[in-house]
């Protein structure tokens, strides 16, 4: 989603009471058999019960181009 979509997100899940952590990259996700928690390429760790990982995509339209 573009930038103001992905505000308007983040507003309502924040209101929610949730946590959005952007451009937090996650080293390793930790638990055993389920989510307890992850670490961050920092050294943060975070704790939960649900990680939703979202990364951003970026088509390769370099054939399209060439073709016109």
């Amino acid at each position: 989603m573009d930038a103001t979509a992905g505000s308007r997100l983040a507003s309502i899940m924040e209101r929610l009471g949730l946590e959005i952590l952007v451009r937090a990259e996650t080293s390793q996700v930790l638990g055993t058999g389920r989510v307890a928690g992850c670490r961050f390429t920092d050294g943060r760790i975070l704790t939960c019960d649900l990680l939703l990982a979202a990364v951003g995509i970026r088509p390769n339209v370099e054939i399209a181009r060439e073709a016109g």
